[in-house]
């Protein structure tokens, strides 16, 4: 195997490309728009889940949120 491919350690790869760099400072101008999506999103997800809770352990919104 291609050492390359090899990791010691779990956790992630904070590298960016310049493609990906670029679409980062594209996105700069509606990042809170992007933000308030995604936190819609895991919302429901939440809510969509929260009658399965005696079979799964989830996430809840925190007061502070």
């Amino acid at each position: 195997m291609d050492i390359r491919f090899q990791f010691e350690r779990i956790g992630f790869s904070s590298k960016m490309n310049e493609i990906e760099a670029a679409v980062g400072l594209g996105n700069l101008e509606i990042s809170d728009e992007i933000f308030k999506n995604k936190r819609k999103n895991l919302l429901t997800l939440i809510d969509r889940f929260r009658k399965f809770g005696q079979y799964l352990y989830a996430i809840t919104e925190e007061p502070y949120g």
